[in-house]
């Protein structure tokens, strides 16, 4: 039994943000339908990677990571036939996750007054780049462009990176980072108002801003600039250690907590250099992180990444190893948690994917089902809500759905 078993969540998001929103919740045991455009489906299933680099529309990494555990539906709500559809399911349902522009169910009919006089247990959580108000709400915002928005940009690259490229352009995140980020910052208030709800017996509208929940995890940046007039840049959002390369790879050291420095002094052998007063008192140590970097890059440049992450961490250090993708997937500590899990599709095939990164006392992760093939759950959920094959077939010549 899932943690959100016997609760329906209706998802109409072509971006990711409310996709990734839904999935969340779809792996956790909650009844996802995703309602999908009838001629081509969600643009996803355009976007790569795909298995032997073959485009297919079924077989898109990026669809059928961000979709597994849903119920996969077809439908037009512009038709008047798929707005009836719409609010029956609404009807049925107890959060809708509105990933639209702004104004996109309103121009509709489909409005939260409207959704809320069918349903008035309704949760409704619009998950837009900007929200629903403000003079940027209309605007235009993919992940690049959002990264940037939520100032994360502007100070990277950092640290070792910037040392070599002083003069580079600011970089935005991996892929998608900021648009996940969003899912989950909307994740957060939905779990709310379900609470709410249990409590009140009332629906909730909830207005998702992705680029305030970007702030939001920048906050270190906007307090140092709303209370002192510091504007951070990543020249200045050092930290004494930082990105240090190895002999093969390279590590994070952090020497600020003046505990975890004098720990890594000790395992560095008490060099001369590491002795100097400034290096003795976490503030000079922050203000002299160049030359510091420099010392620990002369020591760390003689030793593996995974010599240096297991040397320091036996010695109580915070210290990490740069990990990429096959790093991480070949990981002990990923397979020891059952982090990735099987998972096939009929179309794409059987491949691992990330689950759940936490562990809940006495429930274990369910069998994960895939993402859904275009249209193929649309029969069986109208069916739910009293719609037989003569409907179907009027749906179907009325264009509402595929």
């Amino acid at each position: 039994m899932g943690i959100f078993d016997g609760i329906r969540i209706l998802e109409f998001s072509p971006f990711i943000s409310g996709a990734y929103c839904a999935k969340l919740f779809g792996d956790l045991g909650a009844e996802v339908i995703k309602f999908e455009e009838p001629r081509g489906g969600d643009w996803t299933r355009r976007e790569g990677p795909f298995p032997g680099d073959v485009p297919n529309q079924e077989a898109s990494g990026l669809f059928l990571n961000l979709n597994t555990n849903k119920l996969g539906v077809t439908l037009d709500p512009a038709t008047p036939e798929g707005r009836a559809v719409f609010l029956r399911l609404a009807q049925s349902a107890d959060v809708l996750i509105d990933g639209q522009a702004p104004g996109t169910l309103a121009a509709l009919g489909l409005d939260y007054a409207t959704l809320s006089a069918a349903n008035p247990r309704l949760i409704v959580a619009a998950v837009s780049p900007f929200g629903q108000t403000g003079p940027y709400r209309d605007y235009t915002a993919y992940h690049l462009n959002l990264f940037h928005a939520g100032g994360e940009g502007f100070v990277m690259p950092g640290g070792y990176a910037n040392d070599l490229h002083p003069d580079r352009e600011p970089v935005a995140g991996p892929a998608h980072l900021a648009e996940c980020d969003g899912g989950v910052i909307a994740a957060s208030p939905i779990a709310a108002a379900l609470l709410w709800r249990e409590m009140t017996g009332e629906g909730q509208f909830i207005d998702v801003s992705v680029h305030e929940g970007l702030l939001l995890l920048s906050g270190v940046e906007i307090e140092r600039y709303a209370d002192d007039g510091v504007l951070d840049t990543r020249a200045t959002r050092n930290v004494p250690g930082g990105v240090i390369p190895a002999k093969d790879g390279y590590v994070v050291l952090d020497g600020r907590a003046d505990d975890m420095w004098n720990a890594m002094v000790g395992v560095m052998g008490n060099p001369e250099w590491a002795q100097a007063p400034e290096f003795q008192d976490r503030m000079w140590r922050t203000r002299n992180y160049q030359v510091l970097r420099e010392g620990l890059s002369d020591w760390a440049s003689t030793r593996s990444a995974e010599e240096i992450f297991h040397e320091t961490q036996r010695a109580g250090i915070a210290t990490a190893a740069c990990y990429t993708a096959e790093d991480f997937f070949r990981s002990a500590q990923t397979e020891a948690r059952g982090f990735l899990v099987e998972i096939a599709h009929p179309v794409a095939g059987t491949f691992r994917y990330p689950s759940w990164p936490y562990q809940f006392a006495g429930i274990t992760k369910p069998d994960y089902r895939p993402a859904p093939t275009l249209g193929q759950h649309t029969a069986s959920v109208l069916a739910s809500i009293g719609y037989g094959e003569g409907d179907l077939a009027a749906l179907r010549a009325a264009g509402a759905i595929a």
